[in-house]
């Protein structure tokens, strides 16, 4: 849903991106990758709810960052594209973009859950 509403702002307000754009996308995908890596070794570390909420939101986050280095390779493929987009490509590009950002708010959201874990457990405090 994401994407088609991407792909209809692109087509209608957006001509096509500069390979600078594309390229830029990708390097923030690659930050935003490195940052989930980071972020979701912490949630399974400092997670201790063991439940099949959590291991519903491991799947999602895997989905989802997964779906995020499809975005950058994405990305990566059609900085190398021609002048003008077709409206394949610009449907690819709406799908990288698309997952790009769902990967970013993964990222914002990663503490949140911990939260969520820890207050669902009663252990915020640990030492009490």
């Amino acid at each position: 849903m994401l994407s088609l509403a991407a792909l209809s702002v692109i087509h209608t307000y957006a001509g096509r991106p500069s390979e600078a754009v594309l390229t830029g996308m990708a390097q923030i995908g690659a930050t935003l990758l490195v940052a989930y890596g980071v972020e979701i070794s912490w949630v399974l570390k400092e997670s201790r709810l063991r439940d099949a909420g959590r291991e519903n939101w491991v799947g999602i986050a895997v989905g989802l960052g997964c779906g995020g280095l499809v975005g950058i390779g994405l990305a990566l493929a059609l900085s190398g594209a021609g002048k003008t987009f077709s409206l394949a490509q610009e449907l690819v590009f709406s799908v990288s973009v698309a997952s790009i950002s769902l990967l970013g708010f993964l990222v914002a959201l990663g503490p949140f859950a911990v939260y969520e874990w820890a207050h669902a457990a009663r252990a915020e405090y640990p030492d009490e």
